[in-house]
């Protein structure tokens, strides 16, 4: 396992920026978005935000991520959590994920 002193920053936290995960969540639920929803997590660090919205809300999340030594991280949760089949990751520049990417429900 690869460390970084951002891994070690947010290995333990829940969200990986200011937002708490509540306020995410009901972001979220506003938008209406069902199961099978198109989302796109920019930026998962510890993909800790890609999962919940897959397990509450049933999105399909595309999660990208720079830093491979992230990746690493988030790849692990991912699978841990058995989401494998709604969370899928990519380490890449946004830019270039979006450009490829067909439109989504939500980034």
């Amino acid at each position: 396992m690869t460390m970084s002193f951002q891994r070690i920053a947010y290995e333990v936290r829940e969200v990986c920026n200011g937002v708490e995960m509540a306020v995410i969540e009901a972001a979220v639920a506003r938008t209406g978005l069902t199961a099978g929803a198109a989302a796109i997590d920019i930026g998962t660090g510890n993909a800790k935000v890609a999962i919940r919205l897959a397990e509450r809300f049933g999105l399909t999340i595309a999660a990208v991520e720079l830093d491979p030594v992230m990746a690493e991280l988030a790849r692990r949760r991912i699978d841990e959590a058995g989401m494998g089949d709604r969370v899928s990751l990519t380490v890449a520049r946004a830019a270039e994920v979006l450009a490829r990417t067909s439109p989504v429900d939500l980034i």
